[in-house]
């Protein structure tokens, strides 16, 4: 449905037209804009935190979209407990720490995340 919305506002040029990308698919180094769509458990989620890590990587502009009236941003507890050998290395190809990956999630909401439920 958010894609759909999104196409009337983008359609103008095709290579700004919003799709879905599938965990099984490689996120494009030419991507500049990406929205990251929130439910309740989706930090619960290894690939998903993966995600979040890897289009942090590349700087691009980041909007979180609240999907779930149950969702809740993590607290920097909740990481401290973090299997971080399941994450993929960082830029440098080294470890990530439960600290920067809770930097990095908390850096998501500094902006106010839209909510689209």
């Amino acid at each position: 449905v958010l894609q759909r919305l999104l196409v009337r506002h983008t359609c103008h040029k095709v290579e700004e037209i919003p799709h879905v990308l599938l965990a099984d698919q490689a996120l494009s180094r030419r991507t500049e804009k990406v929205l990251i769509v929130c439910t309740a458990g989706c930090f619960d989620q290894m690939s998903f935190i993966g995600r979040i890590l890897e289009v942090s990587d590349l700087g691009v502009l980041v909007l979180p979209v609240i999907a779930d009236a149950d969702f809740r941003v993590p607290s920097k507890d909740a990481f401290q407990s973090m299997r971080t050998a399941d994450l993929p290395p960082g830029a440098g190809g080294q470890r990530r720490t439960a600290a920067e990956v809770s930097c990095v999630i908390a850096s998501l909401f500094k902006e106010i995340a839209v909510s689209f439920n």
